[in-house]
């Protein structure tokens, strides 16, 4: 080296430069240094520590000699360096220089062959084949034990992709891309190894994922899960080799795959809810059931936000005021109602479902994480009024008899919404026209007790207008239950009503019919019998078509046949047809049968008017189905008779209207009839279908 050259260190390098007096300098990583101030500097310090010279030693004809004479001059005499003081004449005229004295020399030993040292080449030569010096951009790559020496090893790079299809093979192009050797060639792709694979090339297979194959020839990794796997695998490790057989750091492929999503909304119907029977406390909440998973699996964490809400983990349950979402192990998950909500629809108008969004971040069990929302609607309940079976009562019956009570009627449910502000049930006043014991019914609606349910009263009116105590009460419709959110109402009779006459039937003789045994058939539904029986013009009697003194005749109600009756058929208020025979005054007994025994007997008199007329009802308490008339006195022709069946079937129906309204607004109307008769039993009958507001999607 020349003292006008300049040393420099590159990184991660150290120099010792040893000087010709057996001094050094040392240089670290990252220097520079001319080296002429180097050779200036150190001279300065020899100088400043030389000791005292010497004494000068023999003189140059001493050592002359002593060469001449055989003799080792370094035996006599100290060796001295080129240039040292003392090397000038005897006495040291000139110190600090060469020698310039003459040697004679008288004989040269033979050249001896040289058997150590090196070879040395002159500045003309000396910089050819320099070898590069490699800059490393990034040391942190290097293998973690420090290279003391020599050939380096390769270094291999990460790679990772991500944004993958859940269940499809993922390829990492050429992950020895950004693979190098410091001092060598680009390792070849066909050198890399995945780590715990047999060897270079080769596959790896991880249990519960899938395969891990490199194509050599590229440098493509590629995973391939296996059925039903669609997380994201487990990252692997792979290394490269040098030309000379190093092999690199152990680098790091992943593979990300787009979490696979699936979640189900809720939807529930307040219908599927209860409030206690009375007040507003809940009983059940209704509920609406999803689920969430990722991945194909149930999610091993999850997080739950919404508005106004707030997520317990350690419970897995969000709450809000008005409804709470709990998530079950498996991925499903649970909303309920806790109060009812105030939908919009109004009357008999549906409403939308009010809907609440839920925001959820779910990680599955390979860690993958992904976010997803879902919704629950919910559904209005409305109002709903039935009878047995929760089907609506078409109608009943009733014995029309005081003391008579009917339960189960407007059999309503005033569902999760209750009866807010305004729900209950509204009765209509009845507009018919109906008596009892002959006196006018009148009616009234009120709400003595301000339950929101109302009460009809049925009286007559016995002193000023309007319901009072004086009054007479024919009938209620009130609630069994006061107060209720679920219940019915309960019809009670305080008196009878009057029901509508029974039916007439008009019996003329004209088309009678004489049989073999003289027995006389008119229609099929009567038999005269007797001894002497003469049809005549329209009219029977006794040998001559005529009721005479002293004769008789009877007659048998019910079905005929061949001239006979098959099934007796019970009747009552028969009256005689009759037209007077002489102008004599009449009269007659009747005596009546029931199934054979006696129920009734009485003398009557009467005498028909000009053109005829029709004798006074005769009636028996329970009907009769035979009746024995004898003439007392006079004279009568019989043309036909009138009479009513019996029991009186006739029935009074009573019709009520009414409006079912729950607490948020929600209303429904229907109406129902009970049919009161002496005859009728007291019961519910018929059944239609129930009352449902279209808010709902639960059927009843």
């Amino acid at each position: 080296m020349f003292d006008t050259d300049v040393l420099a260190t590159a990184a991660g390098s150290s120099i010792v430069v040893e000087l010709a007096d057996g001094s050094s300098v040392d240089m670290g990583a990252n220097d520079s240094m001319p080296l002429g101030t180097a050779l200036q500097e150190q001279s300065q310090e020899a100088i400043a520590v030389a000791p005292n010279p010497t004494p000068a030693g023999p003189s140059a004809e001493d050592i002359q000699a002593a060469l001449l004479a055989g003799a080792d001059p370094t035996q006599i005499a100290d060796p001295t360096a080129a240039g040292a003081p003392g090397a000038g004449p005897a006495g040291g005229g000139v110190a600090g220089n060469e020698g310039h004295v003459p040697v004679s020399v008288d004989y040269l030993n033979p050249v001896a062959p040289v058997t150590n040292g090196f070879d040395t080449t002159g500045p003309s030569v000396a910089f050819n084949d320099i070898a590069p010096e490699v800059l490393l951009l990034n040391p942190g790559i290097l293998p973690g034990e420090p290279i003391a020496g020599g050939n380096l090893p390769p270094v291999a790079g990460d790679n990772s992709i991500g944004g993958q299809t859940p269940g499809t093979p993922a390829v990492v192009f050429g992950v020895h891309d950004d693979d190098f050797d410091p001092d060598g060639p680009k390792p070849e792709p066909s050198t890399i190894q995945l780590v715990g694979s047999t060897g270079p090339g080769q596959p790896l297979v991880v249990a519960g994922e899938g395969v891990w194959s490199v194509d050599s020839t590229n440098g493509n990794v590629t995973f391939t899960p296996e059925p039903g796997f669609l997380g994201n695998p487990t990252p692997i490790k792979y290394t490269v080799t040098d030309n000379l057989g190093l092999v690199s750091n152990q680098a790091t492929i992943s593979v990300g795959y787009i979490p696979t999503v699936a979640v189900t909304n809720a939807t529930l119907d307040e219908t599927s809810g209860r409030l206690e029977t009375t007040g507003n406390s809940v009983l059940l909440e209704p509920k609406g059931t999803g689920s969430l998973s990722i991945n194909g699996q149930a999610p091993v964490s999850v997080t739950l936000a919404a508005a106004g809400a707030t997520w317990d983990a350690a419970s897995k349950t969000l709450e809000a005021s008005t409804y709470r979402i709990t998530v079950n192990a498996d991925g499903s998950y649970e909303f309920a109602l806790k109060e009812a909500l105030p939908h919009p629809g109004l009357a008999d108008a549906a409403s939308a479902p009010i809907q609440y969004d839920i925001s959820a971040v779910l990680t599955g069990t390979n860690g993958a994480v992904a976010n997803t929302a879902f919704t629950a609607a919910v559904f209005d309940d409305g109002p709903t009024v039935g009878g047995r079976n929760g089907q609506l009562l078409h109608h009943a019956e009733m014995k029309d008899a005081a003391g008579e009570s009917l339960s189960g009627l407007i059999q309503y449910d005033l569902g999760f919404d209750g009866f807010g502000s305004n729900g209950g049930i509204t009765l209509v006043k009845p507009t018919a026209n109906i008596t009892s014991l002959s006196d006018s019914v009148s009616f009234t609606v009120l709400d003595t007790n301000n339950d929101g349910l109302d009460e009809l009263y049925a009286y007559v009116d016995n002193g000023p207008a309007g319901f009072g105590a004086e009054d007479r009460l024919v009938f209620t419709l009130l609630p069994t239950h006061n107060g209720a959110n679920i219940g019915d109402y309960t019809l009670t009779l305080e008196s009878v009503l009057d029901l509508p006459a029974a039916p007439i039937i008009d019996l003329n003789f004209a088309a009678a019919a004489v049989g073999p045994l003289g027995n006389i058939a008119v229609g099929n539904s009567l038999l005269i019998t007797g001894t002497g029986l003469v049809f005549d013009s329209g009219h029977v009697g006794v040998t001559d078509g005529v009721m005479d003194t002293g004769e008789s005749v009877t007659y048998q109600f019910g079905t005929v046949n061949n001239f006979g009756v098959d099934a007796p058929q019970l009747v009552n208020g028969v009256r005689l047809s009759e037209i007077n025979v002489g102008g004599s005054a009449d009269s007659f007994k009747w005596t009546a049968y029931r199934g054979g025994a006696e129920v009734g007997s009485k003398a009557v008199s009467y005498s028909a008017p000009p053109g005829g007329g029709d004798a006074p009802a005769i009636v028996v308490d329970g009907g009769y189905d035979t009746l024995k008339i004898e003439v007392i006195s006079g004279s009568f022709e019989v043309t036909g008779l009138k009479y009513s069946n019996f029991p009186n079937t006739q029935t009074l129906p009573l019709t009520f209207d009414f409006v079912a309204t729950d607490g948020d607004g929600d209303s429904k109307s229907g109406s129902f009839s009970v049919q009161v008769g002496t005859q009728a039993l007291t019961h519910l009958t018929d059944t239609l279908a129930p009352l449902n507001h279209p808010d709902s999607v639960v059927s009843h």
